[in-house]
């Protein structure tokens, strides 16, 4: 079910950015890049839907209604992979124009976690590239999630895929250290903004592993690349380069 709609797209679709589950919704809603055509925003969970801004050129899909009555997926994600199943044709129109996809998720335990790699299957059989970037727990959140999270990486990994992620412990260390004297959203809400930030921007010298650099969330997850050392690394960093990357000047107006 397609809860509200933005206005409609014209043509083919250059580059569509999927935000998947609750905090993958939250990043997408703040991405904004001119290369960017058309955003799609996934969730088994109305809330998560309804409280989102109408953006042009954006839908927004409610899945899996008779596996989850809108209500999300309890921290199964057995239930998020039902829930993309039972939806997948309305998934599937809202790729099939597209030339690139992006699928963009939280790894944990909800929709992002139990169903990317559907959605991915589901990617595939449009002619568009795709490619994927998650994001890992903090440590706090507890040892189930990162468990779920480390699962939906290893599935991930074996799609041999371009894939960034984006950790919330190297975010962390980034942020403001009295967080912990502040509400847990704010601990969220400025993780989000570095995470942004990095998507956008990439580093003023390109995305590097999280060890070489200090500026940065992002780690290259190497085993998922299409090639091997070096040249895998090249395409990763090229892509982003092309689609993600801003002129100085683009930089210094969102800083």
């Amino acid at each position: 079910m397609k809860i509200k709609k933005g206005a409609k797209v014209s043509g083919k679709n250059e580059i569509v950015l999927v935000g998947i589950g609750g905090n993958g919704i939250r990043l997408l809603n703040a991405i904004e890049h001119p290369i960017i055509e058309k955003k799609v925003f996934i969730s088994a969970d109305k809330y998560y839907l309804e409280e989102q801004k109408i953006l042009q050129n954006s839908e927004y899909l409610l899945i899996g209604q008779n596996t989850t009555h809108g209500l999300g997926t309890g921290m199964k994600p057995e239930i998020a992979k039902e829930a993309v199943l039972e939806s997948k044709k309305m998934i599937y129109k809202s790729f099939k124009d597209a030339k690139e996809i992006v699928l963009l998720a939280s790894l944990g335990a909800g929709t992002g976690t139990g169903g990317m790699v559907e959605i991915y299957k589901i990617a595939k059989q449009t002619p568009a590239d795709i490619k994927i970037i998650v994001t890992t727990p903090f440590n706090f959140e507890g040892k189930k999630r990162t468990i779920f999270a480390e699962k939906s990486l290893k599935e991930l990994s074996d799609l041999k895929l371009p894939m960034l992620i984006l950790s919330n412990e190297e975010a962390l260390k980034k942020i403001p250290q009295d967080y912990k004297e502040k509400p847990l959203s704010y601990t969220f809400k400025e993780a989000n903004k570095i995470f942004i930030h990095d998507i956008l921007n990439g580093l003023d010298k390109g995305i590097y592993p999280v060890k070489d650099s200090e500026k940065s969330s992002m780690h290259l997850e190497k085993k998922v690349l299409s090639q091997k050392g070096s040249k895998s690394k090249n395409y990763i960093l090229a892509w982003f380069q092309k689609y993600f990357s801003r002129s100085k000047e683009s930089c210094n107006d969102r800083n």
